[in-house]
């Protein structure tokens, strides 16, 4: 029996947890939260299916009312979830009805039994379980239509409306991953060859001529510096949509302008003494940033490299 693959489930989240997808999706609140909490509940919505599925009918009437009434608003639950996850990628809705009409026939007779059974369609229809016919495999239900007197008899296979329900959303979950996969693909060639550790590659030069206070070298290698940060700014923008998109990469380039900020303006227009040993400590500050930015775009780097490995395979 086909139920919901949380194979598929997870294969979407680690989509949404790259850090290039946060970047697009968390500027957009309504998308991430929207994203997140339907796959949480796309998640759990099929843990109880799965658990009605499994496990035995309770033979007490009461019991009986809540594993129907559970199931029955677990698979409309469970269908709305797949639908927000598809409607962030695709900006529209799941046509149920035309390209799911089985998964459609399950939303409108749980509408029917669960939704508004007292006050379907206008109060068109009066709608309520039989007792004598609920069991694990099937329910009866009586569709009475107050207009025309006519009453239905409506048998329900609750097995199959599972695997029929679970078929179609894993046909849409499909569609989501095909559509993150090439996009992920195509991120991942553009920016494979490109390193950007290759930014910092005078690094280590500029670091001993400035710590070593190499007063014709210095000034030179110092302004390189402010060049590699500018790159290194540029491609992150490029990669994650803005500067500040990655809290590691932020959280470093605010530390550096600071520095930079201090050496140029703050330290040479003061009254302090000793302003060449205050500017020569944050030079040394400095240069200590740029090896940890260095280091985090080598685990960018590495990053591209695996996933890019992992796609030719």
């Amino acid at each position: 029996m086909e139920l919901v693959s949380f194979d598929l489930i997870k294969r979407i989240r680690v989509h949404i947890q790259r850090l290039e997808r946060m970047s697009l999706l968390i500027p957009n609140r309504k998308k991430w939260i929207g994203v997140t909490a339907s796959i949480d509940v796309l998640e759990d919505s099929s843990w109880a299916i799965e658990y009605y599925v499994e496990n035995d009918y309770p033979s007490d009437m009461k019991g009986k009312y809540l594993y129907t009434y559970g199931l029955l608003q677990a698979l409309f639950v469970q269908q709305d979830a797949a639908e927000s996850i598809y409607k962030v990628f695709f900006d529209e809705e799941v046509k149920w009805s035309e390209e799911y009409p089985k998964a459609y026939v399950v939303r409108e007779m749980r509408n029917d039994v669960v939704g508004h059974p007292v006050n379907r369609k206008d109060s068109r229809f009066f709608i309520y379980l039989v007792q004598m016919y609920m069991k694990k495999e099937s329910i009866s239900y009586l569709k009475d239509n107050v207009k025309t007197s006519e009453n239905e008899m409506i048998k329900v296979n609750l097995m199959e409306s599972i695997e029929d329900s679970a078929k179609c959303i894993n046909h849409v979950l499909e569609r989501v991953l095909e559509k993150l996969d090439s996009e992920h693909k195509a991120y991942i060639m553009t920016y494979k060859d490109v390193k950007m550790v290759d930014i910092f590659r005078s690094l280590s030069y500029a670091r001993e001529k400035i710590i070593c206070r190499d007063s014709v070298m210095e000034p030179s290698l110092y302004k390189i510096t402010k060049d590699m940060v500018k790159n290194c700014k540029e491609e992150v923008a490029k990669r994650y949509g803005s500067v500040d998109a990655i809290e590691a990469y932020n959280s470093i380039f605010k530390e550096v302008d600071i520095l930079y900020d201090l050496i140029d303006k703050e330290v040479p227009n003061s009254n302090m003494s000793k302003k060449d040993e205050v500017c020569y400590r944050l030079k040394e500050n400095l240069i200590s940033k740029l090896e940890e930015l260095a280091g985090l775009c080598k685990e960018t780097d590495e990053y591209f490299e695996k996933e890019f490995s992992e796609i030719v395979e």
